[in-house]
């Protein structure tokens, strides 16, 4: 997703080649596209935090459908059903789409700022609850079907990923450390980055990966990697400034987003 120019852009992994650019402009001017994810079709689905939509893209690049949704939607996750959830941080919704036909299944009520989403080996919906920028963040879970599992203290809570064994990994931006959860929501500690960690994904390996864009106030150029038990393996500056995205391709390389380059 290009905020800046309200466009979305698909990337070949294999040679870095640019595929296709769509323009949002069609949809809603000033859309402000963030959180996006892929299907196992390899359809796109994009949430616009500038109104109430979630954008249905082929992997061509062809509008398939808009789905409206509850307000400044900013979490966005695919289920093992191939269904999508997609959380209004404004409205304190979030609202399960058919990833066969684009309709609304369910809209869950009462859950605090939606501000990522993720799936885990069970099927169950894990979304960070970020009002503020302090730690007084949270993750809430929720069944397939909607109801909720529970909710768990997440410090400073932004991005979040899942591993195979079910554990969740959330990046505490305020306190400068990777939150690791186990399935059941009994928190494993804080892991110390000595840094402010952003986006977060796990590779085949099990190993997590972490852009951090500062140091204290400062911009930075660093990813770190983790072990699956939580060990710091590696430090790479190599990476543009003010890292936050992150991904990892089905061959296992590692992609990172940097918004200040």
């Amino acid at each position: 997703p290009n905020s800046g120019s309200n466009t979305v852009t698909q990337l070949d992994t294999k040679t870095g080649k640019l595929n296709w650019t769509f323009d949002l402009n069609v949809i809603r001017q000033k859309s402000n596209p963030s959180r996006t994810t892929v299907d196992a079709n390899g359809h796109v689905w994009l949430g616009l935090r500038g109104g109430n939509e979630v954008v249905w893209i082929s992997m061509l690049g062809k509008l398939k459908k808009v789905v409206k949704v509850g307000n400044v939607p900013r979490a966005i996750t695919v289920d093992l059903d191939g269904n999508v959830w997609a959380g209004a941080w404004k409205d304190n919704t979030v609202t399960k789409i058919n990833g066969k036909t684009g309709e609304v299944m369910l809209t869950v009520r009462g859950v605090p700022c939606p501000y990522g989403a993720v799936t885990d080996i069970n099927n169950n919906i894990w979304v960070v609850n970020n009002c503020k920028w302090n730690n007084s963040n949270t993750i809430t879970k929720l069944k397939s079907d909607g109801s909720i599992l529970g909710r768990f203290p997440a410090p400073g809570a932004y991005g979040i990923a899942t591993d195979a064994n079910g554990q969740i990994w959330s990046a505490n931006w305020v306190g400068s450390c990777l939150l690791r959860i186990a399935n059941n929501g009994s928190s494993l500690g804080c892991i110390p980055l000595k840094a402010r960690p952003r986006g977060v994904a796990v590779d085949a390996n099990g190993h997590v990966w972490v852009p951090c864009s500062h140091i204290g106030k400062t911009v930075t150029k660093l990813v770190v990697r983790l072990s699956p038990t939580g060990q710091t393996v590696g430090r790479y500056t190599d990476v543009g400034r003010h890292s936050i995205g992150v991904a990892v391709d089905a061959d296992g390389f590692v992609w990172i987003i940097s918004y200040g380059d």
